[in-house]
């Protein structure tokens, strides 16, 4: 199939990794959620490791994002769907089944929610944009929505090594 042809997404990108980093989700299991879903975006990608720390610090695993109108504007005429995407970046391979177990069970699902959401949002928070992150934390998922107003974010645990920042 091309792009766009009978896919959840407008356009597909993979980036090479470095050695010794792997992508820890597969372009079918990404389709398979989206579609269950009924979720369409403008971009699909997994991405490249973004040189990120997995081991000391925080890493994003995967994350969504709406460019706000204002942004998109600056590009020119484009499609409204394009300012949608998702992308799952590289991690360590020696990750790859912890990472994977922790975005199968519940990073993509919640991602997944979050773009289906959009459907809802009035014009005001459109205009805007919104970004829903998975950061992977000391071999946990933490969840922080809407990197545009961080002072919005509340923070809940749900379960046991699971925290979501949620803008109310």
């Amino acid at each position: 199939m091309g792009e766009g042809q009978g896919e959840p997404w407008l356009k597909y990108e993979k980036r090479p990794l470095p050695r010794g980093f792997t992508h820890p989700l597969g372009q079918s299991e990404v389709r398979d959620a989206l579609t269950a879903a009924g979720v369409f975006v403008g971009r699909f990608g997994r991405s490249g490791s973004h040189g990120q720390n997995w081991w000391d610090m925080e890493a994003v695993a995967l994350h969504a994002h709406r460019y706000g109108d204002d942004v998109a504007r600056a590009w020119g005429p484009h499609d409204p769907v394009e300012q949608v995407g998702l992308a799952v970046p590289g991690c360590p391979s020696e990750l790859k089944p912890q990472v994977r177990a922790a975005l199968l069970g519940a990073g993509l699902p919640r991602a997944i929610e979050w773009l289906a959401g959009l459907r809802d949002r009035g014009d005001g928070w459109l205009t805007t944009t919104h970004r829903f992150e998975v950061l992977w934390r000391n071999g946990t998922l933490t969840f922080e929505k809407d990197q545009s107003h961080p002072s919005l974010w509340r923070t809940e645990t749900q379960g046991p090594g699971l925290t979501w920042r949620l803008m109310p």
